[in-house]
C-alpha cells in the first residue's frame, strides 16, 4: 500500500512539472504585436511635413477596401495596422499638400504591399521627377464639394475625380495644354481634353486612360509651359452656361 501512495505522489509531481513547463514555454513566446504601423516618414529631403494638409491611405485586400486618415506624430504620419483585419494589403497612400503662394495644391500617390504582422516604413514624396511617388495637381471646390486631380507632369496620364450625389451642373470639362514660346510669341503645341456628363459619374473615379493620348504625345513634343483648365457648365440646346472655371499653371 505504501508503494502505491509513493507512486501516486510521484505521478502528481510529474504532472505538475509538465504543466509548469508548458506555462513557462508559453510565457517565453512573444505576444502578438498589436502596435504595428505603416509609417510615412518626412525629412529635409522630402516635401516639408509643415506643408502637408493630410495623408490618406486606402488598404485593399481580396475581400476588403478600407480608407483611413493618417495621424501626424512628430516628423511622420502613421496608420495603426491593428485596426485592419489581419492579412496582407495593397496600400495606396496619398499625400495632400496645402496651397502654395499661387494657390496650387499637389497630391502625391504611392502604392506598396504591407502586412499587418509587421511595421512598414515609406519615405515621403520628394516632389522631384522620377520619384517613387507620382505627383498630381489637386483641386477642391468647397462650393460644389468636388475634387479633381491630374498628373502633374504632362507625360503622366493619371486622372481622378470625386463628385457628390447631387449636382447643380450637368457637365465637366478638363483640358491639358502645352505651350512653347518662340520669338516672344506663345504657341500651343499640345492639347488634350475630356468632356464628362455628370449623370455618368457619382462618387469617385480614377484612371490612366482619359489623357493617355495626350501624355504619350507629350513625350515627343517641345514645350516650355503647361496648364490645366477645369470647367463646370450646363448646356441647353447648345447654349453653354459656365458656372465655374479654374486654370492652373504648371511650373517648370
Amino acid at each position: 500500500m505504501r508503494d502505491f501512495y509513493r507512486l501516486r505522489f510521484l505521478w502528481i509531481i510529474a504532472l505538475a512539472a509538465v504543466a509548469f513547463s508548458g506555462c513557462t514555454k508559453g510565457d517565453d513566446e512573444p505576444a502578438a504585436d498589436t502596435n504595428n504601423k505603416l509609417i510615412i516618414a518626412f525629412s529635409s529631403a522630402t516635401v516639408p511635413i509643415t506643408g502637408v494638409d493630410s495623408v490618406i491611405c486606402t488598404f485593399t485586400s481580396s475581400t476588403d477596401t478600407i480608407r483611413k486618415k493618417g495621424l501626424r506624430e512628430g516628423t511622420f504620419y502613421s496608420f495603426l495596422l491593428s485596426s485592419l483585419p489581419s492579412g496582407t494589403y495593397s496600400a495606396l497612400t496619398k499625400i495632400y499638400t496645402t496651397a502654395d503662394s499661387a494657390g496650387t495644391r499637389k497630391m502625391f500617390r504611392n502604392t506598396t504591399s504591407i502586412s499587418t504582422s509587421k511595421n512598414s516604413n515609406i519615405i515621403a514624396a520628394s516632389d522631384k521627377p522620377y520619384d517613387t511617388w507620382a505627383s498630381a495637381l489637386y483641386f477642391y471646390s468647397a462650393l460644389y464639394n468636388i475634387t479633381f486631380a491630374v498628373g502633374y507632369y504632362p507625360t503622366d496620364s493619371y486622372f481622378e475625380m470625386r463628385l457628390p450625389a447631387t449636382l447643380p451642373f450637368k457637365n465637366i470639362y478638363i483640358s491639358r495644354n502645352l505651350y512653347r514660346t518662340v520669338n516672344k510669341i506663345k504657341y500651343q503645341t499640345g492639347y488634350g481634353y475630356i468632356n464628362i456628363k455628370t449623370s455618368d459619374y457619382k462618387g469617385s473615379t480614377s484612371n490612366t486612360n482619359a489623357f493617355y493620348g495626350f501624355s504619350t504625345g507629350a513625350a515627343n513634343l517641345k514645350y516650355d509651359a503647361a496648364d490645366v483648365t477645369f470647367e463646370l457648365y450646363n448646356d441647353v440646346n447648345n447654349d453653354y452656361a459656365i458656372l465655374f472655371q479654374k486654370e492652373i499653371a504648371i511650373a517648370n
